[in-house]
């Protein structure tokens, strides 16, 4: 890169015999120290079996041995945070002219910001490239996992690189699957039931003094087959069933209560006769009969005076 970059900038001046000497062996050193880490890579690459077996179930032993010669060491590359992760092994190169700045991954990725060696991985390579960013997170959690698995030797099989290989798996099938179809939901049934509704002391106050008692509903009973009450002062109402034997004994609100004090008030008349009081009275006996209304009063207060009409009272 820097040879093309120079060829291209250069004022086209030839070098001098010790420059160029200085140039070939730079550059042939250069070419000899990327053999040799291609055979340390290979070798490791060859052993990864056995020094990483579950990292080498999850990403094959390509990629595997190019991670931990990246971090310098299985024992470093399971202190990684897998955020560090998903960007190891990228390069920051500078383009002629200016600093922009290109993450390239390694050989065969593309360049993509962020991306390392894991976008080299077979399961990054089978996923749509939607979902390619967000699978390379998912990997590398899964790979610092299996790192820390092989350092420590709890599993020299190989079985839980496997298992977390199938989850990555999974949850890549997982995304691609399509959303599921919304049908159009049913209606419930109708419950025509009353619904039991709760309410606080000013609810219940209110219904309470709405409710009909026991002695309105007696009130509006008709006995069958039974002569009919009169009527309770000058209204239209009768007592219905109220008072009828086997009836039982009921609670009187206030309002039944102002009832029989009217009725009560309305039987103790004064000397003057309602304009509604007849002196014809139905009896089963004689049929029509001549009754003085009044005629119990008087014989009431004619004993009254005859109790308390002498007597005096004397201090002592």
């Amino acid at each position: 890169m820097a040879v093309s970059v120079t060829a291209t900038t250069t004022s086209g001046l030839q070098l001098d015999d010790t420059t160029l000497k200085l140039v070939t062996s730079g550059a042939s050193q250069i070419i000899q120290l990327d053999q040799a880490r291609q055979r340390i890579l290979e070798y490791v690459e060859s052993r990864m079996s056995v020094l990483c077996p579950n990292l080498q179930a999850l990403l094959g032993s390509s990629v595997a041995a190019r991670l931990v010669g990246a971090a310098h060491g299985l024992n470093n590359l399971c202190k990684l945070p897998s955020s560090t992760l998903v960007s190891l092994g990228a390069h920051k190169a500078t383009s002629v002219g200016g600093s922009a700045y290109v993450v390239v991954g390694s050989v065969g990725a593309t360049a993509t910001k962020h991306v390392g060696i894991l976008a080299d991985a077979d399961l990054i390579h089978s996923c749509p490239s939607m979902f390619r960013s967000k699978a390379i997170r998912v990997l590398s959690g899964k790979c610092i996992l299996a790192a820390r698995v092989d350092a420590f030797k709890e599993d020299v099989t190989g079985s839980n690189g496997q298992s977390l290989r199938e989850e990555v798996e999974r949850k890549i099938e997982k995304w691609q699957e399509p959303p599921p179809i919304v049908l159009p939901k049913a209606l419930p049934a109708p419950d025509d039931r009353p619904k039991k509704r709760r309410g606080g002391k000013r609810a219940n106050a209110i219904k309470d003094k709405y409710r009909m008692t026991e002695m309105r509903k007696q009130m509006n009973r008709v006995p069958f087959g039974l002569e009919e009450q009169k009527s309770v002062g000058n209204t239209s109402k009768t007592l219905g069933m109220l008072g009828l034997s086997g009836s039982g004994k009921v609670r009187i609100t206030a309002q039944d209560k102002g009832i029989l004090k009217k009725q009560k008030i309305n039987g103790r008349t004064s000397g003057n006769a309602s304009g509604l009081s007849s002196s014809i009275a139905f009896t089963p006996v004689q049929g029509l009969e001549l009754v003085d209304p009044e005629a119990a009063a008087r014989r009431v207060r004619e004993a009254n005076l005859n109790y308390f009409g002498s007597s005096t009272f004397n201090k002592s």
